[in-house]
């Protein structure tokens, strides 16, 4: 989900060597729900393992795709809102 910007933990993310995006000083990642490959489910923050499905492109255009989906991480419907879901998309 979108949270407001107040610099806690849950918003220091870092690009490992392992294409992971981790946060919580590296203990947690971005996952896509249920390994989804399709767009629309939503991403959560997850126990940290080396699946093709928790690892992450860092393009060099800034933009950020899925290694096992091919998708981006979007905010659903381009909200700004907080609570909005982060979800898969193309």
């Amino acid at each position: 989900m979108l949270p407001d910007c107040n610099a806690g933990a849950s918003q220091g993310w870092t690009s490992t060597s392992s294409q992971q995006l981790t946060v919580y000083a590296g203990a947690k990642h971005r996952d896509p729900h249920a390994k989804s490959t399709t767009p629309g489910p939503a991403t959560e923050i997850y126990d940290r393992d080396s699946g093709t499905n928790r690892q992450w492109n860092v393009n060099s255009n800034g933009t950020i795709t899925g290694l096992q989906s091919g998708l981006h991480p979007d905010v659903t419907n381009a909200s700004t809102a907080s609570g909005t879901p982060i979800e898969l998309w193309n």
